[in-house]
């Protein structure tokens, strides 16, 4: 159970981490992981459960937090810094 705002930052930069990884090491849209991971219970179990959150309470809630925040960036074109000096080069 997350009880304190520690707790809460902790799971939060831990769940930013991994979908990191999804969307810049394995190149997929938010919308598509939210789709495969939100869209199906049991997909969402097993990420939890490879990651080692499946016992911690409210990490659903978590997740759904951190990949609408990912759809809304992607949606609105948001890029980060690292992006623009990318792209300004």
């Amino acid at each position: 159970m997350i009880k304190s705002s520690e707790d809460a930052n902790k799971y939060y930069n831990l769940v930013n981490q991994y979908v990191d990884e999804y969307v810049d090491k394995w190149k997929i849209k938010p919308t598509n992981l939210k789709n495969y991971l939100l869209g199906n219970k049991s997909r969402l179990v097993n990420f939890l459960e490879r990651k080692g959150l499946k016992d911690v309470g409210n990490i659903d809630r978590v997740v759904l937090d951190v990949i609408e925040d990912r759809v809304a960036m992607h949606n609105d074109g948001v890029i980060t810094f690292e992006n623009f000096k990318l792209f300004e080069s």
